[in-house]
């Protein structure tokens, strides 16, 4: 697998090699093309200015004398030009006198003038010509191109063998890498699952028969022994609570690729039903914008992301005041999500990005929960290739916003 990819690297590095050559070529073709153009149009204007003035200097007596022949053999002298067309000679009467045709269609220059003798206008000239050897000197070009790319190929080829070794070398070291960290990550996410998991059936024991202690004995301990024993069941809970989010976090890292198409209003809707004991309880006040758009989203853990932020919403107020929380799309940059606002005590900035972190919290223990649901919000947001963060809002308290890729 390593050597195949090293191979196509390798490969990979010559065509580069070739390409560029081609298109360093080609742009010098087309510069060296637009400049010769150039050339040629200011040498064909030129010529053709010398060459009209001395045919009006040959073709003047001619028309004074109207004698077509003398002009015709003054005209016959263009035959071995091949820029060339045609060449028309008019007299003051705007009649044609006489003319020369070489190719009958206009040229590329149509230049014309007028034909003085003694400051009296006799007659008019024009000239039709064309850019010859054009078409020839790009054939040159061309031929020119082509060697020089056919011999750029074994000189890339050649001077690219050290470049093409090192990022060879690289290339696999940083497969290493990568296959050492997928088989780390692996490995975590799998004693995740077993901590979490087999982790609970001893837990479901002590909480068991301390329950059952509780029900037969608690009557019969002192103050001190009943303390302790609290101490016991509420440790136990919270151990158990613990051993839930880790579980819950671990799911979310195999959370499989969204690829549900969802609006967002029915991602909150279904949200708010999941929590509909605790609004109720708290009587809070839920206001949800009408705006949402669609997301592609993995619906399951794009909910408990969103119940995780609306859940702390809930929880934490101001002195015990009724939770006034605001759900509304967010829009910013061509990024979309979801905004979570509510009215609580804000959270200090030096607390922004460490609550995302998991059981990193910026309350004591006092308040409900062990400080996993935001960083499983995070976790939600880059398996949907998006972020989570909070900013303080406007007139107090926070926004937290979670984002999910572009459908």
């Amino acid at each position: 697998m390593m050597v195949d990819q090293q191979s196509k690297t390798k490969k990979r590095i010559v065509l580069l090699g070739v390409a560029s050559g081609m298109i360093a070529l080609l742009l010098a073709f087309l510069t060296l093309g637009f400049n010769e153009f150039y050339k040629l149009k200011l040498e064909t204007i030129n010529k053709l200015e010398t060459q009209t003035d001395m045919l009006i200097f040959g073709v003047g007596p001619a028309l004074i004398f109207d004698d077509k022949d003398a002009a015709d053999k003054t005209l016959e002298s263009l035959r071995s030009d091949r820029s060339i067309n045609r060449v028309r000679i008019y007299n003051t009467k705007g009649q044609e006198f006489t003319s020369f045709i070489a190719l009958d269609q206009d040229g590329d220059i149509h230049f014309k003038k007028d034909i003085i003798y003694q400051n009296d206008k006799i007659g008019r000239l024009e000239i039709d010509a064309r850019y010859a050897g054009l078409t020839d000197r790009f054939k040159n070009y061309i031929i020119i191109v082509l060697i020089i790319f056919v011999l750029s190929i074994p000189i890339t080829f050649v001077l690219s063998a050290p470049l093409r070794d090192q990022v060879s070398q690289a290339v696999g070291q940083l497969s290493e890498m990568t296959s050492s960290l997928e088989r780390s990550n692996k490995e975590l996410e799998t004693l995740l699952y077993i901590v979490s998991h087999d982790l609970k059936e001893p837990l479901r024991s002590i909480e068991y028969f301390t329950t059952a202690v509780k029900e037969d004995y608690f009557d019969k301990l002192d103050d001190k022994s009943k303390d302790y024993f609290n101490r016991v069941i509420t440790a136990a809970g919270r151990m158990r609570l613990l051993l839930d989010d880790i579980l819950m976090m671990s799911r979310a890292r195999r959370m499989k690729p969204p690829d549900e198409i969802v609006n967002g209003e029915d991602l909150v809707n279904e949200a708010l039903a999941r929590l509909e004991g605790k609004i109720k309880q708290v009587n809070a006040k839920i206001t949800i914008s009408k705006e949402f758009p669609m997301y592609k989203v993995e619906r399951i853990w794009a909910t408990q992301a969103l119940l995780n932020l609306i859940a702390n919403a809930l929880k934490f107020t101001n002195n015990g005041q009724v939770p006034h929380i605001e759900i509304s799309p967010y829009k910013e940059n061509g990024i979309i999500g979801i905004v979570v606002a509510d009215r609580g005590p804000g959270v200090p900035p030096e607390f922004a990005k460490k609550i995302f972190e998991l059981f990193q919290r910026a309350v004591d223990r006092d308040v409900e929960g062990t400080g996993a649901g935001l960083a499983i919000v995070l976790e939600v947001a880059h398996r949907h290739n998006g972020n989570a963060w909070v900013r303080p809002r406007e007139g107090g308290g926070s926004e937290f916003i979670i984002t999910f890729a572009k459908n």
